[in-house]
């Protein structure tokens, strides 16, 4: 998904394929706004998610849309580490319990799944990266 502060700009781009009549395009954005052709812009102003589809119609009225895009307009999540704590120290081998919580001003709390963490260990002068997982 499409997601930002508000007011949030995005370029909405489409595709289609010509069958030898007339076809007309139209963005729907979701709030409330619709624009003509393949290609626009669009501004959300106001928080909220909204899905934007392009629709089709040919000059024989039959109809087409694409899949949904989500678009997300709003506030970050506040993101909380539970465990470990802040600069704890660790040896090697050493089980690490990794726990968290997220609230999103839109959506509520956010399920565990749309977690991800990265624990990198700093040693000396560099950095490496031990794990990439989510949930």
């Amino acid at each position: 998904p499409v997601s930002g502060p508000a007011p949030l700009t995005v370029d909405l781009w489409g595709d289609g394929v010509d069958d030898g009549g007339r076809v007309w395009f139209t963005w729907e954005t979701g709030d409330g706004a619709q624009h003509p052709g393949f290609q626009a812009e669009h501004t959300f102003s106001r928080p909220g998610v909204y899905e934007v589809v392009l629709k089709a119609v040919d000059d024989e009225g039959l109809e087409a849309a694409s899949t949904p895009i989500t678009v997300a307009v709003g506030t970050t999540p506040k993101v909380t580490i539970n465990t470990p704590a802040d600069s704890s120290q660790f040896v090697a081998g050493q089980r690490i319990k990794l726990t968290g919580q997220a609230h999103d001003a839109l959506e509520g709390w956010l399920p565990d799944a749309s977690l991800s963490w990265q624990v990198l260990l700093r040693h000396d002068d560099h950095v490496h990266d031990l794990l990439v997982a989510r949930g």
